[in-house]
């Protein structure tokens, strides 16, 4: 079962789960002539309800912390429960900790280690004339915040836009360029082209923005999806080729898992003829 996005390796919970089936074994088989405390049996529930409800509704690491902070607690009542001196008790508690002290590979957030004179350092292509005035159309997630009206078109788009009927990987995350809009000349307008399903979709009143723009318009979006972007703004009454791309450099782009996606900016030229 997939509980988070990025690995790690925590053995409290499997040594739980020993745990408790050798106590569950110890008192079906009556070994063991030891009274549990009552506030002792409570504690044990919840932690074994809670953890149940956990799986069952979200199964997500961050919803896990309170389980994770009391589970060496669990992990002593039950130790305490299923020994009889207190040598064999410290003893089994101190490996049991230690291992997990040692063997923990707690999440890896991935830090740049450079800092320049912006947070995300941007720098928009320099070979490329950029006028005082434009529009940049580009790639927003569809997080069901579009109204019922958009217009659907009939190209593939070549990533997931559509976080309500398919997973969202690397590609999607490349495709969200929101943070990137400051560096642009104030003077220049954004307009949005989402997804529903595998298909681009865009807004009339989006459509209508590009269509009555006096000035340059130019595509925004990644490497992965820039074939099929092309496709549709070709739709859109725009032409441009994949070779008058220009990449869009930021320090977003440099973390690891984002190094093998390009985000590029490609002029388009206004063609005479659209289609709907």
């Amino acid at each position: 079962m997939r509980a988070t996005d990025l690995t790690f390796i925590d053995y409290r919970f499997p040594i739980l789960y020993l745990l408790y089936i050798v106590v569950a074994f110890a008192v079906f088989t009556r070994s063991i002539v030891k009274k549990a405390d009552p506030a002792m049996k409570w504690l044990l529930i919840f932690f074994i309800f809670s953890y149940m409800a956990w799986q069952l509704s979200v199964s997500n690491m961050r919803y896990l912390v309170t389980l994770e902070l009391i589970a060496p607690l669990i992990i002593y009542l039950l130790v305490n429960y299923l020994t009889t001196t207190e040598i064999t008790k410290w003893f089994i508690l101190i490996a049991l900790l230690s291992f997990i002290v040692v063997k923990m590979r707690p999440i890896h957030i991935e830090r740049l280690q450079g800092f320049g004179e912006s947070y995300f350092n941007v720098t928009l292509p320099s070979d490329l004339s950029l006028p005082a005035e434009g529009m940049v159309m580009t790639t927003v997630v569809n997080f069901s915040a579009f109204p019922g009206d958009l217009l659907i078109y009939p190209v593939n788009s070549g990533i997931n836009l559509d976080v309500n009927h398919a997973h969202t990987g690397v590609d999607t995350v490349a495709s969200i360029q929101n943070y990137l809009v400051p560096f642009f000349p104030p003077a220049w307008h954004f307009v949005g082209v989402t997804g529903v399903y595998n298909q681009y979709a865009i807004s009339p009143t989006a459509k209508s923005m590009i269509e009555t723009f006096k000035g340059p318009v130019f595509l925004l979006t990644t490497q992965a999806n820039v074939a099929s972007f092309i496709q549709l703004a070709k739709m859109l009454g725009l032409s441009t080729e994949e070779k008058n791309c220009r990449v869009v450099t930021s320090d977003r782009m440099r973390l690891h898992f984002m190094r093998d996606q390009k985000i590029l900016l490609c002029p388009g030229v206004k063609s005479g003829h659209r289609t709907s």
